[in-house]
């Protein structure tokens, strides 16, 4: 009856969480058409250069610090407390120590991204934008902790739509001008959005406690336990993230020095497909998967139950729609893309059982962050972004884009026995012989249903 109820929220988070993703995603879809149609190609590639270097510079905190928070405040202790001041510092002043950092920057940045100064102040800017993130992440780090779950949907739906209905008209009136000032807004709304829903349940706490105000930043860093923990945490788990992106970058390099530059906007519309719009299933069963793992990360046997009954329930969800998905994979690329990039059809439909074995290692791997072992977390997503981009750049020169499909399948075969393996021997936990055979299973249907995708696409 327990576990009925149990599946039966995850269900429910599962429905909340991919919808949430999928309106972030086309809202992004219509910014990008808007951006196209009224400024052009140079509005179109302002805006990927602004966005992507504010990307890069919240890193820290969107990739590194939100999950070490989470971590660190679903502990079953009397600390969750000073905890959540622990992390409201180090957001609110690295938060802004970057925002200084960034504003001084600009003319630099300037320099390296437009070559010229003159742009300088669209990067000044968005200086705001890296405290505006902090502080975003401190709060959803809480509410995603003390699972207030529906108050996290709420602050990011809210966010998301009332940034898109002010950026429609101020793309239409202010052109070129507007694009610094949309991203400054969308993190603007978010910040405002999460301050409306915050998580109330630490509030009242003195910030004498801690330490707050006594000494300078740096101080308390060398003299607070709670907040080095929290920035060790949270460096190593930004510098797995900085290693998935040199490997990416390094695959762009690869493609557009060997190939073409059209060749990688084929590949990035396969790889979007495959990691973003079928990694929203990952993403939002593990909003409330990995606040509930950490609180366990103590009971090997509890952990095991949970990562079993994640496993089963992800691998039944997406199963069936990656059968589906397999005949259906250019027709959707057609609707998202354009007949243009039909040669990605290939990579996504030999990738698709890929997806069924990255469902089994994505499960495995959050036991290692429930863990807080960082030095493991960080050499095995090293090593995955290493297999990741070796594999791709032999699959693309032995095979084009469908050997970028297998390669990926590949990789995610090779990390799911990587984090069976480290699961198994470091914390004692593993998946039953059932679920295991189960796993294997579901990846041979979803095998058989590819080729035979393919095979019919050939024959078109």
């Amino acid at each position: 009856m327990a576990l009925k109820k149990h599946n039966s929220r995850l269900f429910k988070v599962l429905g909340i969480f991919t919808g949430l993703q999928f309106l972030s995603a086309l809202c992004a879809i219509i910014r990008a058409k808007l951006i196209a149609l009224w400024i052009g190609p140079l509005g179109t590639g302002i805006n990927s250069a602004l966005f992507q270097t504010t990307e890069l510079a919240t890193m820290y905190f969107q990739s590194g610090a939100r999950t070490a928070g989470v971590r660190e405040l679903s502990q079953p202790s009397a600390e969750n407390k000073l905890n959540a001041m622990a992390l409201k510092l180090l957001c609110f002043r690295g938060g802004l120590i970057l925002s200084v950092l960034f504003l001084l920057l600009s003319p630099a940045l300037s320099l390296l991204m437009f070559g010229n100064l003159q742009d300088s102040w669209m990067f000044a800017v968005l200086s705001p934008c890296l405290w505006l993130a902090a502080y975003t992440v401190w709060q959803s780090a809480m509410l995603q902790a003390s699972g207030q779950l529906a108050r996290l949907a709420k602050a990011s739906v809210y966010g998301i739509i009332s940034a898109s209905a002010i950026s429609v008209p101020m793309f239409y009136l202010f052109r070129t001008l507007s694009i610094p000032w949309v991203i400054l807004l969308f993190f603007a709304t978010t910040a405002l959005w999460t301050r409306i829903y915050r998580c109330r349940e630490y509030e009242g706490l003195s910030k004498s406690e801690i330490g707050w105000g006594k000494g300078s930043f740096f101080g308390i860093l060398w003299h607070n336990p709670l907040i080095k923990r929290l920035i060790k945490l949270s460096g190593a788990l930004t510098a797995s993230s900085v290693v998935a992106a040199i490997c990416t970058f390094a695959f762009t390099v690869f493609l557009n020095r060997c190939y073409s530059t059209q060749s990688y906007g084929i590949y990035n519309a396969g790889y979007v497909i495959l990691n973003t719009y079928l990694g929203m299933v990952f993403m939002a069963l593990a909003v409330d998967f990995y606040p509930r793992l950490s609180r366990n990360s103590q009971s090997i046997r509890r952990m095991q139950l949970m990562i079993t009954n994640q496993t089963s329930l992800l691998l039944s969800v997406i199963t069936p729609g990656l059968v589906i998905f397999a005949f259906l994979a250019g027709f959707v690329i057609n609707i998202l893309y354009s007949p243009e990039y039909q040669s990605a059809t290939s990579m996504v439909i030999f990738g698709l059982p890929g997806v069924v074995l990255r469902a089994v290692a994505f499960c495995m791997a959050y036991i290692i962050l429930a863990k807080g072992d960082v030095k493991t977390y960080f050499l095995t997503e090293s090593i995955s972004g290493l297999l990741g981009l070796g594999l791709s750049i032999i699959g693309f020169i032995t095979g084009s884009y469908a050997g970028l499909g297998i390669a990926y399948t590949l990789w995610f075969g090779i990390y799911a026995a990587i984090m069976l393996t480290v699961s198994r021997t470091k914390y004692g936990v593993s998946l039953p012989r059932k679920l295991l055979i189960y796993s294997l299973l579901a990846t041979i249907t979803v095998t058989l249903s590819s080729a035979t995708a393919y095979l019919l696409l050939e024959k078109l």
